[in-house]
């Protein structure tokens, strides 16, 4: 007897405000840091990188939503820092998409976290939610929208991105 694959039912709504906070960070910069955080030294600007935050499925295409991040050299201790960011340290995702991860881990498991990420639109696997609930990172403020528990910064996020009028 075959199994029948189980459809995860995704309000749009839910949808629409997850990617669009995520969508809110595309093209953004990030060039400020107080100080060398190795040595507290004086710093001097080196390059910007570019850095992958996200990938989204819209619309049945694939998309990345990509930050700029500049990077110093430290004149003290000879090292490269990056500027300040919307990254958990050592982290291929943006703080949004692990924000959501962690979140969806608190109340189901990390195959279900990833099969409801990946059906709202955020290209995620069962080991990455693994990995970021096992390094133990803080979870997020949440607020509850159609079951599920929703960062309350990716809430704001969104609600400025429909302000200013964006679309998806």
């Amino acid at each position: 007897m075959k199994m029948k694959k189980r459809s995860v039912p995704i309000p749009s709504i839910l949808r629409d405000v997850l990617i669009a906070a995520i969508l809110e960070k595309n093209g953004a910069e990030y060039t400020s840091i107080r100080a060398c955080p190795y040595c507290g030294g004086i710093l001097s600007g080196y390059d910007t990188i570019i850095r992958n935050y996200a990938v989204l499925r819209i619309e049945d295409q694939t998309r990345k939503v990509n930050v700029h991040v500049k990077r110093f050299y430290c004149t003290g201790c000879k090292r490269l820092c990056s500027a300040d960011s919307p990254f958990y340290p050592d982290t291929r995702h943006g703080r949004d998409v692990v924000d959501i991860a962690v979140a969806f881990s608190s109340v189901m498991s990390y195959n279900r976290t990833a099969m409801v990420m990946n059906r709202i639109g955020i290209m995620i696997d069962r080991g990455t939610v693994r990995n970021y609930v096992k390094r133990e990172i803080s979870s997020p403020v949440t607020t509850e929208m159609f079951g599920y528990p929703i960062p309350v910064n990716m809430v704001q996020g969104a609600a400025a991105s429909f302000l200013s009028g964006r679309r998806l």
